[in-house]
């Protein structure tokens, strides 16, 4: 109990104050150890207090320096992660929209009316060289499907394949449902027009009696396509007049400055809306129509003609041969 650490040893200022004074303490039998005892005890106050105001100042400096560097790390967070934040939510934003803006919108019949105005629109007004404006709705650059079109192929019979995933698909009705859950970020901002609203000009239903289009993708998809091209709805002059207002009003926000291509699309499709003209609406934009039609009707006509000859002469050879042979007996 008597003894001393040894020197060097690690001792705090507690240790050292506490057994100063019981050293202090046992010396007791004169007023100059009590004296002394005072002493050491104020000097052990004084140092109690020096220390817990270094540790206040230690505490106060470190709170500046935190306060100090606060902004900076807040300004380097904000330049790497902010924009990046900011772009995925307008992606999100964007698509959102997209998808609010494709609701109600059939893919089906905009493929109808598409490839309508393949035959019967775009061919003419390229031939013309002239540049359809974006307030056409028939424009392609306005065309709401026409980038998810653009990213199709059939692979085989019964697969497509979407060009931005490389994911295969048995049908083009699940490719389309995929392009609605994941893709409708990548539609142009100025593609916001649905074509299928325009089947009451463009005669959808002739499309799907053609057999193509969305007709033909329906038959090898699904059997609710296969059935759908079947159906004809029943004819109304009174929608017909509705639908050549209509088709006049589109051709000439279209093609109204140039006068030539809107009377040809005018006396060509427009005016044809009737019940009457209504079957054969679209035979004079078919491939092979006109001059080529008339030829291969020609050449049927000199098939037939010749055919004829031949089994004429057939039948006049045997004819003759047993008539030879009666004389003769």
């Amino acid at each position: 109990k008597g003894r001393e650490p040894a020197r060097g040893a690690p001792r705090s200022w507690f240790r050292s104050a506490a057994a100063a004074l019981r050293r202090w303490s046992s010396r007791g039998d004169d007023d100059a150890g009590v004296g002394r005892q005072r002493d050491l005890v104020r000097m052990t106050a004084w140092t109690c207090a020096r220390r817990a105001a270094l540790l206040r100042l230690q505490a106060l400096l470190l709170l500046c320096l935190h306060l100090q560097a606060a902004p900076q790390k807040q300004q380097q967070q904000s330049t790497v992660s902010t924009p990046r934040y900011r772009y995925e939510t307008s992606v999100q934003e964007y698509a959102a929209a997209k998808v609010r803006l494709a609701e109600g919108c059939s893919r089906a019949e905009s493929r109808d009316a598409r490839a309508i105005l393949e035959l019967v629109f775009y061919p003419t007004v390229e031939a013309a060289q002239y540049n359809v404006s974006a307030a056409c709705p028939f424009s392609r650059d306005t065309d709401l499907y026409l980038e998810h079109e653009r990213n199709k192929l059939l692979v085989r019979r019964n697969q497509w394949k979407s060009t931005y995933s490389s994911k295969l698909f048995r049908s083009e009705e699940y490719l389309d449902k995929h392009f609605d859950n994941r893709h409708m970020d990548k539609l142009p901002p100025d593609a916001t027009v649905c074509l299928a609203d325009y089947c009451d000009v463009l005669q959808c239903h002739l499309q799907r009696q053609r057999g193509g289009g969305a007709a033909a993708a329906g038959a090898r998809s699904s059997s609710r396509g296969k059935d759908s091209w079947k159906k004809r709805p029943r004819c109304s002059e009174a929608a017909m007049e509705r639908a050549r207002h209509r088709c006049h009003v589109v051709m000439h926000k279209c093609v109204g400055d140039a006068q030539e291509l809107e009377t040809h699309f005018a006396s060509a499709f427009c005016n044809r809306l009737t019940c009457a003209e209504l079957p054969h609406l679209l035979r004079p934009f078919e491939p092979g129509s006109g001059a080529l039609r008339v030829l291969y009707r020609v050449a049927f006509a000199l098939m037939l003609l010749v055919l004829g000859l031949y089994y004429y002469t057939l039948l006049a050879k045997a004819g003759g041969g047993r008539s030879r042979g009666d004389l003769r007996r």
